[in-house]
């Protein structure tokens, strides 16, 4: 939504702020990022008087914090989530408690979040009328998705003041934010049009990419191609990387992508060459030829810049450890832990080395991996604890299992419910029991019963009394021998349901469905009450994303979308879209010839994806 809550109840007033281009208000949903900068520039000074001028971000950012923060009793000083936010620099952890305190006093507060909203309606003005290209470019870029008409004027503002290469930002912003891909196209070709060839070669990359994504495949390709045969020495290799992506997702032309891998490989590019060699090492990888991976992850490892290994390590040692080479895994994931501690790569290396050190029972080697992410601040530390009460509660040793989750939960594991749910279980007579009319067939504390249950019944009605004992089947999708069930997990301290959907997967061996070793969680979006949902999913009806075991498609219910449909052999098997959660995910863990669609209230195909085994 364009406008903060609060900001609406001032407007329903009339005490709304001066109108900015296109009659649109400032909303305040960039405050904590103005103010973040604020604090990045001025540390404790941050409530010192602000400059009225406001002739750069944090100038905004610090009458902001001034605004929002100095009603504080003054024996107080400085409120706690700012202080935090001074004092460790850099944290998210600070940086999200400082955006949620934030949200909270606007929230609270319609007529302090109006006058934040004229704050920084005040800056966008100043931004849009001073001419220069390049700062409206870049506050094009600020407002993207949270102003998205703002954007918009920013960008169109930028190309008249000489900026061309605004023109691919415009068309860009055209059809990934205001889904106007029609609209994107001229501005595209203008862009193409341009005398700068650089400006031109960048904006056939881009038009490609808004084919791609409208299912224009062939169109993609000449574009991508066009550009390539510019030899641009920065534009034509990333158009390669593009085309070859496409060969391999869309079209499964392997050898087609491997050409165009290679092809940008060859330039020798210092950005485009190393991607490219990554995503070879993925499709060598997918497509069976293990050796061929390893030596491209461990070339680009060892070829790579200090502190830009990482994630080809990180890949390696994935593969490393599906082998049956655990060594070699642990040993890519401490290099990565040591090298690069304050890296994303760390988080997921610390993630894999934990997972291996459980499955290895080396209890010591756990105490040590955490007390060296703790001292690293890693993020994922705490799972260290869960594993160590997970393995202490296999040895019967219950004290030990309890002190080291509640240790966790201490720490801030962000799972923390699930492991008080099993450490203080409900009673057998708890009032919140499971409902005595629920099928026999049907258990709702065993996911893996009940989806063979919904494959071989169909789905059973929703239970009026939802408990926290319960997972939810919503949906379910078979194709041939493979079948996936979506649960939705109720928990119970929060009293929710939990943001992580579960894809349960399922084979039909000698006639019986049987679960799979390894289930999917995904992210979970109901765009009827959060909007940012849609962001996630860029806008469209079906998107899909990798996963260690096939593909996973997200449907969106909202607003056209009535009904997904998967499509093999001629079949349709068409699944409403009829309940308040409005936001489905399909998993096939090797689909044959299958394909997704969504569908409009009268069955008519808005978009459809293609999902062919490898």
């Amino acid at each position: 939504m364009p406008y903060s809550a609060a900001l609406l109840l001032i407007m329903k007033r009339g005490d709304q702020p001066d109108p900015l281009p296109g009659g649109w208000v400032a909303g305040t949903e960039l405050a904590s990022w103005f103010v973040a900068k604020a604090v990045e520039a001025y540390g404790d000074q941050v409530l010192a008087d602000a400059n009225p001028g406001l002739a750069e971000a944090q100038d905004v950012g610090r009458e902001l914090a001034r605004l929002i923060f100095v009603r504080a009793e003054a024996d107080t000083g400085i409120p706690p989530p700012l202080a935090a936010a001074i004092d460790r620099p850099g944290s998210r952890e600070a940086e999200q408690a400082l955006e949620t305190c934030i949200e909270d006093r606007l929230g609270a507060d319609p007529g302090l979040a109006a006058a934040a909203a004229g704050v920084l309606g005040r800056y966008y003005r100043q931004q849009l009328d001073c001419g220069d290209g390049q700062a409206l470019a870049e506050l094009g870029d600020l407002l993207w998705w949270d102003e998205p008409q703002l954007a918009r004027a920013a960008f169109e503002r930028a190309v008249e003041a000489g900026n061309s290469s605004a023109l691919i930002r415009l068309a860009q912003h055209r059809w990934v934010v205001l889904q106007d891909y029609d609209g994107a196209l001229p501005h595209y070709r203008q862009a193409i049009a341009s005398p700068d060839p650089g400006v031109a070669a960048e904006a056939l990359t881009g038009l490609g990419e808004a084919h791609r994504a409208h299912c224009d495949y062939q169109a993609a390709r000449e574009v991508w191609e066009e550009c390539i045969a510019t030899g641009h020495p920065d534009w034509a290799p990333r158009a390669m990387m593009m085309l070859g992506n496409m060969l391999e997702y869309q079209l499964r032309d392997y050898d087609g992508a491997r050409a165009m891998f290679g092809a940008a490989i060859g330039t020798g590019h210092p950005e485009s060459g190393p991607e490219a060699m990554f995503l070879l090492a993925r499709l060598l990888e997918r497509t069976g030829d293990d050796e061929g991976a390893k030596a491209a992850y461990q070339h680009l490892a060892e070829s790579a810049p200090p502190g830009s290994r990482g994630r080809a390590l990180c890949q390696l040692a994935r593969l490393l450890q599906r082998r049956g080479d655990s060594g070699g895994a642990k040993a890519a994931w401490r290099q990565v832990l040591d090298t690069e501690p304050a890296s994303d790569d760390a988080q997921e290396a610390l993630a894999g080395l934990l997972n291996q050190l459980g499955s290895d029972g080396d209890l010591d080697r756990l105490r040590a991996a955490h007390r060296a992410g703790t001292a690293a601040g890693n993020p994922w530390a705490p799972y260290a604890l869960v594993v160590i009460g997970r393995m202490l509660k296999d040895r019967g040793d219950l004290d030990g299992w309890r002190d080291a989750w509640q240790q966790a939960i201490d720490a801030g594991y962000e799972d923390a419910d699930d492991l008080l749910e099993e450490l203080s279980p409900p009673a057998e007579d708890d009032e919140d029991d499971e409902p005595a009319d629920v099928p026999p067939e049907f258990d709702r504390r065993n996911a893996a019963r009940t989806g063979i249950a919904v494959l071989e019944n169909g789905l059973p009605s929703l239970p009026e009394t939802l408990t926290h004992h319960m997972v939810i089947p919503m949906a379910y999708w078979t194709a041939r021998q493979t079948a996936v069930v979506l649960f939705l997990r109720f928990h119970r301290l929060r009293r929710t349901w939990h943001p992580m959907a579960l894809m349960a997967t399922f084979t039909r061996h000698d006639g019986e469905w049987k679960p799979d070793a390894h289930w999917h969680g995904t992210s979970f979006h109901d765009p009827f009450t959060d909007p940012g949902g849609l962001y996630g999913l860029a806008g469209r009806p079906i998107t899909v994303s990798g996963s260690l075991g096939g593909f996973i498609c997200h449907g969106t219910a909202a607003p056209a979308v009535k009904y997904l449909a998967l499509i093999q052999d001629g079949h349709q098997d068409r699944r409403p879209l009829d309940n308040h959660f409005g936001a489905w995910v399909i998993c096939a863990e090797t689909p044959d010839q299958l394909a997704v669609a969504a569908l409009d209230e009268n069955g008519t195909t808005l978009t459809e994806i293609e999902l062919t085994s490898p």
